[in-house]
């Protein structure tokens, strides 16, 4: 009866304390890190709903939110805030790219 209950205390020590893994285990697609990134989308959108009535509060508040669950997305899946990251810098390096090669190309194209 004692290693039962001890047993118990165990698996549910973690539980009642309300213990949640900082990190999650990486090479893994989790529907936390999905949620997180489409309730940031969700209140990203709210937030531009709200600058279009012209309520600053709500959208003050929208934004603080949007803060949070990015920070929470930030602890939680860190590989894909870095995955995130490096498409932006690919992303602005391509942007970067085409402007000068527009240019270039405006200068050979545009009769003088």
């Amino acid at each position: 009866m004692r290693r039962r209950f001890g047993f118990c205390l165990l698996l549910l020590a973690p539980i009642a304390a309300g213990a949640q893994p900082l990190v999650l285990p990486a090479g893994q697609v989790h529907g936390e890190c999905k949620r997180l990134t489409k309730q940031m989308a969700r209140y990203q959108d709210v937030a531009k709903m709200a600058h279009e009535r012209g309520d600053e509060l709500w959208e003050a508040s929208m934004k603080q939110h949007v803060k949070r669950l990015s920070d929470r997305r930030a602890r939680r899946c860190p590989e894909l805030v870095q995955r995130e990251k490096e498409e932006q810098e690919r992303a602005m390096k391509i942007a970067r790219l085409l402007k000068k090669a527009a240019k270039a190309a405006a200068t050979y194209f545009v009769p003088q």
